[in-house]
């Protein structure tokens, strides 16, 4: 391959016919710095060890990030192992119908059961979620019984209300806002997917919460100004159904690493946090 990279959506060096940012992108961009604070206490062959096998899975994530992005969406990975090998089948062979196959999974996988108890596991954990989750419990009944002119609005004002606080701005001291998230903190406990993650999720928010009437994609200012009237479906609720669930993911991930799982009398732990497990599932 030559030394000069090439534009993101131009071809890849190495001729396997994908723009550039679905193949090498990730391994020639992604070269964190080795974090000199060792974590797990381990000798420092494991230490290297495992410093190459989270920056691998970190750019495993990247082709479907990137092609998200493209297509004005965020990566969630809250489908199943075996959904994701699907996914990544079809992304090898034809990435236009991977898009399809990822949103059938966000419906397949998020159904009523799953925010109904990923919304008490992260009330556990994050002051954040727990402050808002009479909120979402309503906003989760909305979607899943159709009333989507209710559920995406009140999800809007969640999602900044989640922002807000977790970056500490006040509405008084700034009424419009920048999306940005620190990201020293995963890349110092080489949390490297999520780190990449977060800075997708950044995108993804600044487009998310402008946009003008005429876009192609729901964003909140022309549905809350009364600007899109087509912005009741079921697609665009999940979205942003999905979107408040990301927000628990940057207040919990860091509290959960390093895990630590533990069994006390048939509930399950993770950190000292209660954690409860999806049961019975079978996707289709």
């Amino acid at each position: 391959m030559s030394s000069t990279k090439p534009g993101r959506n131009k071809p890849c060096p190495c001729g396997s016919g994908y723009k550039y940012k679905f193949c090498h992108y990730a391994i020639d961009t992604t070269k964190p710095e080795r974090p000199t604070k060792n974590i797990f206490n381990i000798s420092s062959e494991g230490h290297e060890l495992l410093y190459s096998l989270m920056n691998i899975s970190r750019q495993a994530d990247i082709p479907l990030h990137e092609l998200c992005m493209e297509n004005g969406l965020y990566y969630f990975k809250d489908i199943t192992i075996a959904q994701w090998e699907k996914i990544t089948e079809s992304f090898a062979k034809d990435s236009s119908s991977t898009m399809k196959l990822l949103q059938n999974a966000w419906e397949e996988t998020n159904d009523a059961e799953y925010f109904n108890r990923m919304l008490e596991n992260c009330s556990n954990i994050s002051p954040l979620i727990k402050k808002r989750e009479k909120t979402i419990s309503q906003i989760v009944t909305s979607h899943f019984s159709e009333m989507y002119e209710i559920a995406i609005p009140a999800s809007f004002m969640v999602i900044e209300g989640l922002f807000r606080e977790y970056n500490n701005i006040s509405f008084e001291a700034n009424q419009g806002i920048s999306y940005k998230i620190n990201l020293e903190p995963y890349e110092n406990t080489m949390l490297y997917a999520d780190m990449s993650a977060t800075l997708y999720f950044t995108k993804f928010l600044n487009k998310l919460m402008t946009g003008k009437p005429g876009d192609t994609s729901i964003h909140r200012n022309p549905v809350m100004h009364g600007a899109d009237n087509e912005f009741p479906t079921k697609r665009n609720s999940l979205l942003l159904l999905l979107t408040i669930f990301e927000f628990a993911r940057l207040e919990t991930s860091l509290k959960l690493w390093p895990p630590k799982p533990e069994t006390k009398d048939g509930k399950h732990f993770l950190n000292g946090y209660e954690i409860k497990m999806r049961e019975n599932f079978n996707p289709k």
